[in-house]
């Protein structure tokens, strides 16, 4: 019942809610998106984050694809970063790709361009492959 699942990856295209009614502090770490409607304290590393207007973040922020409607305090750190009217972001920007603000949108921090963030492509092809790694060091032992 409780372990039928266990060997099922999880797929990078598969979305995971953070209600409005949960806190999280700690580390988030996975290859697929967030829906943020509640809070988290804590770094942040996934594929597409999509900050909610009820939701709110505090740590720094590493995604292909940030999309903030709520508030986030902290470092964003991504390909494509959207604000839309209702959000808010405290906090240096660093974008590759596209950066879009609708009006009524804050922003207090320096935003930046860069090149192509290598760094956030390694950190997410690293969770994809680690269980593959470590299958593999284990075979050959």
């Amino acid at each position: 019942m409780f372990g039928e699942n266990k060997d099922k990856i999880l797929k990078a295209s598969e979305r995971s809610l953070i209600s409005e009614d949960l806190t999280i502090e700690g580390s988030i770490v996975s290859p697929g998106d967030i829906d943020l409607a509640g809070s988290i304290k804590g770094p942040v590393n996934v594929n597409e984050l999509n900050v909610k207007e009820s939701g709110s973040l505090i740590g720094e922020v590493k995604a292909e694809t940030v999309e903030v409607a709520g508030f986030i305090d902290g470092k964003i750190i991504a390909q494509n970063v959207i604000i839309t009217s209702t959000g808010e972001v405290k906090g240096d920007i660093e974008f590759s790709d596209i950066l879009r603000t609708e009006d009524g949108a804050t922003v207090d921090g320096y935003v930046k361009k860069v090149s192509t963030n290598k760094e956030t492509t390694v950190i997410t092809d690293f969770l994809s492959k680690s269980k593959d790694t470590k299958k593999s060091k284990k075979a050959t032992s």
